[in-house]
C-alpha cells in the first residue's frame, strides 16, 4: 500500500534527504548517501544528499517545548495497533487505551527505554500520512524525496486473510523503512518456524535453533543490513521516478521480496539492477 504522488514527477534535480533511525539500530547511514549519490549522480542538486537526525527527533523532540512533543506522542499513539487480528484501532475506540498510549508514546519519544519501539505494531498508513504532515509545506513537492529510516515496525491490513502483516518498507511521501520490519517482515525458512514451534513446546533453548539457521535471514545488527537497504533506496526512488518500484527478476535489487532468502538474493548474492532497470536509470541520469 503506497500514497499517490499528487502530480507528475517534473523531471527537475531532486532533494534527497535521509533521516537516521534511533541509536537503536544505527548503521553507517554514510555508506547510503554515497550510494544514492552514485546511482543518481548529477540528478542530485549539489550531487549531495542530506543526512538528517531521527524523524521525530529533528522535528519535534529537540524542542524545548514540551507541547510539540506531546503532540507528537499521541500522533504515534493513534497509530499502534493491538490485535492483528482486529482491523480498528485500539485508539479509536477507547479514551483510557487513548491516554495510556500516548504516556507510553512520550515515554519512547525521550528514549525511555530507547529500544522497546520493535516491541509494538503501528499501522503503516496512518503513520505516513501523520509524517508527511510534519514535513515543511516548502519540502512536499516531488523534488523532494524523504526518505525515513524508522525505529517502528509498522503493518498493513491483508483483505485476503484478515490480519495485518509487518512490512520493511512503505513506498510514498514520504517513503518509510522500518528497521525492525527488514528482521521482522521477510519470512524466515519454513523449517525454522517448524522447528521453532518443537523448541518451544519441548523446552528446549531457542539459541540452538538460531545456530542451526544463523546467516539465512537478517538479524538485528546485522553487518549485511546496508546492502539490504540499497535495495529498498531503489524501490524508493524507482516509485518516486517512474512510479513503477518492483521487478520480477528474483536477482534484482527491486525485487519485492517476501521471504529472508530471496531479500539475500537479491541484494547480497546478485547486489545489482537486472538489465532493463539498469537501462532506465542510466537514461534518466543521462537525460535521455
Amino acid at each position: 500500500m503506497s500514497y499517490k504522488p499528487p502530480v507528475e514527477n517534473p523531471g527537475s534535480k531532486l532533494f534527497v534527504y535521509l533521516y537516521k533511525p534511533t541509536t537503536a539500530f544505527s548503521f553507517p547511514i554514510e555508506m547510503l548517501a554515497q550510494f544514492i549519490q552514485d546511482t543518481l549522480k548529477d540528478k542530485l542538486v549539489n550531487n549531495e544528499v542530506e543526512i538528517r537526525e531521527e524523524f521525530l527527533q529533528n522535528y519535534v523532540v529537540s524542542e524545548e517545548d514540551l507541547t510539540p512533543r506531546k503532540h507528537a506522542a499521541e500522533i504515534m499513539a493513534r497509530c499502534r495497533i493491538e490485535d492483528i487480528k482486529v482491523e480498528q484501532l485500539p485508539y479509536d475506540k477507547d479514551e483510557k487505551v487513548q491516554i495510556f498510549y500516548t504516556a507510553m508514546e512520550l515515554n519512547l519519544l525521550e528514549g525511555i527505554p530507547p529500544d522497546r519501539c520493535r516491541d509494538y505494531l503501528y499501522h503503516g498508513p496512518r503513520l505516513m500520512e501523520n509524517f508527511r504532515n510534519f514535513i515543511p509545506e516548502s519540502e512536499r513537492t516531488l523534488e523532494h524525496l524523504h526518505i525515513i529510516f524508522t525505529d517502528r515496525l509498522f503493518c498493513s491490513w491483508n483483505f485476503s486473510d484478515a490480519r495485518y502483516h509487518a512490512r520493511a518498507i512503505f513506498l510514498g511521501f514520504p517513503h518509510l523503512i522500518s528497521m525492525p520490519g527488514l528482521v521482522e517482515a521477510p519470512a524466515r525458512p519454513r523449517e525454522y518456524y517448524i522447528k521453532r514451534h518443537l523448541y518451544a513446546s519441548s523446552g528446549l533453548p531457542v539459541d540452538e535453533l538460531e545456530a542451526e539457521f544463523a546467516g539465512q535471514y537478517l538479524i538485528y545488527k546485522d553487518a549485511r543490513t546496508v546492502e539490504a537497504l540499497k535495495g529498498y533506496i531503489l524501490q524508493s526512488l524507482f516509485y518516486t521516478l517512474f512510479k513503477d518500484p518492483f521487478c520480477t527478476d528474483p536477482d534484482c535489487r527491486l525485487f519485492n521480496s517476501h521471504w529472508q532468502s530471496e531479500l539475500l538474493r537479491s541484494q547480497l548474492e546478485s547486489g545489482k539492477l537486472c538489465k532493463n532497470h539498469s537501462e532506465i536509470i542510466k537514461q534518466y541520469v543521462d537525460g535521455k
